[in-house]
C-alpha cells in the first residue's frame, strides 16, 4: 500500500487541467489527512500538520490539492446534513475527511496492529472510515449520499444515509452517539 501512496504522490497528480503538482506537499497533506481521517478539521489545521511534518503549504494551494484529491478519487469528504428543523443547537458545516480506503490512512500514518491496539481513538475513527466506505457502496446502488450530522451540543450522527425520492426524503442515521 506504502508503494501505491507514494506512486500516486511522485508519480504525479495530473487532471485535464494539466496543472503539476509538488509530489512532497501532497504526500505531506495525504499525510495531514490521514491523521484527520473521520474528522472535521479545517482546511488551517491540514495545513498546520503540514507544517509541522516540515512541509510548507498555503491554504490556497491545500484547497486545490484536495480538490485534485477528490477527482481523483482518493479523497472523499463526507458533507454535513443540514435538517429543516427548529433547534436551539446550532449545526456543525463542515465536512469530515475521508480517504478512500482507510488502508491508505493507516500506510500513510504506518500504523500497524500494535499502534492501533495503542491508540484506540485513531483505531476508532479508522473504524469509522471503512463503515463509511462500507455505506457509500450500499448508497450508490440506492442512488443515495451519505453524511454526517454534529451540532453546538455535541450531538452526532457519524454517518447519514440520505436519498431523495418522489416524495421526499427518505434517510437511515448511523452510530449517533454524544
Amino acid at each position: 500500500m506504502e508503494d501505491y501512496v507514494e506512486e500516486m504522490a511522485y508519480g504525479g497528480i495530473r487532471l485535464p487541467d494539466a496543472v503539476r503538482r509538488d509530489p512532497i506537499r501532497v504526500m505531506s497533506l495525504l499525510r495531514a489527512l490521514a491523521r484527520n481521517v473521520g474528522t472535521e478539521a479545517s482546511v488551517a489545521t491540514l495545513v498546520r500538520d503540514s507544517a509541522a511534518l516540515g512541509v510548507g503549504l498555503g491554504e490556497e494551494t491545500a484547497a486545490d490539492y484536495l480538490h485534485a484529491l477528490m477527482r481523483l478519487m482518493v479523497y472523499e469528504p463526507a458533507p454535513a446534513w443540514s435538517p429543516v428543523l427548529r433547534s436551539r443547537a446550532r449545526v456543525r458545516l463542515k465536512p469530515k475527511h475521508f480517504l478512500a480506503d482507510p488502508a491508505l490512512a493507516t500506510a500513510l500514518l504506518a500504523a500497524g496492529v500494535d499502534e492501533l491496539r495503542r491508540d484506540l481513538k485513531t483505531f476508532g475513527f479508522l473504524f469509522e472510515s471503512l463503515a463509511v466506505r462500507d455505506l457509500r457502496v450500499y448508497a450508490a446502488q440506492l442512488g443515495a449520499d451519505v453524511y454526517h450530522y454534529r451540532d453546538s451540543n455535541n450531538l452526532e450522527v457519524d454517518a447519514i444515509m440520505l436519498r431523495i425520492s418522489g416524495s421526499g426524503h427518505c434517510g437511515l442515521g448511523l452510530s449517533g452517539h454524544r
